[in-house]
């Protein structure tokens, strides 16, 4: 991602954010937001947190100025800061660092998937490289492998506090772990979604192997992550997978010597999202197992991305060091609200975007009545408003302030 050498104009910008971005982390009210977080996470919050994606900066109106790719990878990021605080009010919280990732790569069944992606967005269309699943096959796929590109993230590393490090240290971050261990996500991506229903009910025993094989690869991921000191603490300014942040003084639950994280010491964040067309029992009998011995291997757990996850439950309250779950739009979020009432498991809701997206104006009395209903729903629970695919803004950023206020107005503990 990284070129050589860096634009001067290019430097110029980011060295201009970066310095808005030290600043605002020396606020009080930057601290109070670390501060809150820290407390909601281990359900002792004061108020429901709210954080607001921001992606499609030219959909915002708010179009990257820098040239190269690498200049807006990390433009992207500061900004993301800057706009937060300045224009959104939400509780992002700006760092006194800038986070680089570390180049690792995973390649599930030592196979490079084959998808034909779409014109424009983000969608794809699987070509299965897994056709059935029998004994038979199952003895043909490769080991997953794993690497590191040690050189690579080192000039990634040496080319961002070249532009940027007197002002904002660089923090190394692992960006491969929040999205990973989702085993289903990969038989979707190997062999369609309907190949691996069929999967389930005309050959069971070669399903259960090959997730088997999945949760093998998955720890043995995590193991060689800890032998190569490529696991790293996200207990402060990390955003965990699909909602909220990692402020947490229970991480790590041990003294750590020598500088080697443990899976353990960090949050994890597992997903089903392609379950969502089996039923409860065939959860429990071809994923929870799998899932479970997963989750085991990491201190918290956030579960959850766009699944009716409320479904699932009798499954997924089995999960250890759960501590959030997404409630999507898909859920129910009233029976969510009594599966968590009083419980020590964050209510993470995603509010439809639609009242937000498509349209120029917000339909602010719509949205209105939608998070007071969450709010009352949810009076026994701790609460957090995570504000996702907010992508087509119609040039009107000023739509996600109103919906943070809406949410920070109507959905205030009694």
């Amino acid at each position: 991602m990284e070129d050589s050498s860096i634009d001067p104009n290019d430097r110029k910008i980011l060295r201009e954010l970066a310095h808005k971005c030290a600043d605002i982390s020396c606020l009080p009210e930057t601290h109070e937001k670390a501060a809150a977080w820290t407390a909601h996470n281990k359900c002792e919050g004061y108020r429901p947190m709210v954080v607001a994606e921001l992606r499609n900066w030219s959909g915002l109106g708010l179009p990257l100025r820098c040239g190269g790719a690498a200049a807006q990878f990390y433009e992207a990021q500061l900004q993301s800061y800057i706009v937060s605080h300045e224009l959104i009010g939400d509780d992002v919280v700006t760092p006194p660092y800038v986070q680089v990732p570390v180049i690792i790569n995973i390649l599930p069944f030592g196979t490079k998937k084959n998808l034909v992606r779409a014109k424009e967005g983000p969608g794809y269309r699987v070509i299965p490289i897994i056709n059935e699943i029998t004994h038979d096959c199952l003895d043909t796929l490769l080991e997953t492998t794993f690497s590191y590109d040690a050189e690579g993230t080192g000039k990634r590393a040496d080319w961002v506090t070249e532009a940027i490090g007197d002002i904002l240290p660089v923090m190394l971050v692992n960006q491969a772990n929040p999205w990973i261990f989702t085993p289903t996500h990969w038989i979707v991506d190997y062999m369609t979604m309907e190949k691996m229903y069929f999967a389930m009910v005309d050959e069971p025993d070669a399903f259960h192997r090959l997730m088997q094989t999945i949760e093998r690869d998955m720890i043995a991921f995590l193991r060689w992550q800890e032998e190569n000191h490529l696991l790293f603490l996200n207990n402060g300014n990390d955003f965990i997978a699909s909602g909220g942040y990692g402020f947490s003084d229970e991480l790590p639950k041990r003294q750590i010597t020598g500088g080697r994280v443990l899976s353990t010491d960090i949050w994890g964040h597992l997903n089903s999202q392609e379950s969502i067309g089996i039923s409860p029992a065939m959860y429990a009998e071809f994923i929870s197992p799998y899932y479970k011995r997963i989750a085991e291997q990491f201190g918290l757990l956030y579960y959850g991305c766009c699944e009716p996850v409320n479904r699932f439950w009798d499954s997924i309250c089995k999960y250890p060091n759960l501590r959030k779950l997404s409630i999507s739009p898909w859920c129910d979020e009233a029976v969510a609200g009594e599966l968590l009432a009083g419980s020590n498991i964050i209510y993470s809701r995603k509010p439809l975007p639609d009242f937000i997206t498509g349209q120029k104006d917000f339909l602010s009395d719509a949205y209105r009545d939608y998070i007071k209903k969450t709010a009352r729903l949810t009076r026994n629970c701790k609460v957090e408003y995570i504000l996702l695919d907010t992508y087509i803004m119609n040039s009107n950023p000023h739509k996600i302030k109103q919906a943070v206020d809406i949410v920070r107005r109507y959905s205030a503990y009694d």
